[in-house]
């Protein structure tokens, strides 16, 4: 049985299904044709959930949306060596979807960083989104750089794989975190 506004508002006790009826009870590929403004319903053709207003319903962004339809930090990896000629993977695009990258911060470096040469990307050589250069910008634990794709860079499709490959290494033990921001379509 549905419960109404006023079962919810006067604690009246009923079971976990009730509440499913409930919210399943304005769920279809169309809004409800008696919804009212400040009225909740979720679109079963998208999964999304709408919120309707005086003339129009207008989509809630919701958490999961965030990555989706937002500037997100999509990795974070620790720990990675300039010091190598291997391309070191960062982010792999998930199944079914295009990313944008819009940024790199590379930051916490272990040790003054002034000869390493390196690029971002997703092709083998890692320097299709970023291109490869010398940044001598770290030369302290505390300090970051912020590295912006080139003109035109790249986008990812679904399973590429997003990393940071030196062309020239430090020449001694050198690591660093680095931070992948970008977006999802």
């Amino acid at each position: 049985m549905a419960q109404t506004g006023a079962d919810y508002v006067t604690d009246n006790v009923f079971t976990f299904q009730d509440a499913n009826e409930d919210k399943n009870h304005n769920r279809g590929a169309t809004e409800p044709a008696a919804i009212q403004p400040g009225m909740l319903f979720s679109d079963s053709d998208d999964e999304a959930l709408y919120h309707r207003q005086a003339s129009a319903s207008v989509r809630v962004l919701q958490a999961t949306d965030c990555m989706l339809y937002g500037l997100s930090l999509l990795s974070s990896t620790a720990s990675v060596s300039l010091n190598t000629a291997n391309k070191t993977t960062l982010y792999t695009v998930p199944a079914g979807k295009t990313c944008i990258i819009t940024h790199v911060i590379v930051r916490n470096a272990s040790t003054s960083i002034t000869t390493a040469e390196y690029g971002f990307g997703f092709n083998a050589n890692a320097d299709d989104v970023i291109t490869s250069a010398t940044h001598t910008e770290l030369t302290g634990a505390t300090l970051f750089v912020s590295l912006i794709p080139k003109a035109g860079a790249i986008r990812g499709a679904a399973a590429d794989v997003f990393g940071v490959k030196c062309t020239v290494n430090q020449g001694a033990a050198a690591t660093v975190t680095i931070s992948v921001f970008g977006y999802l379509f």
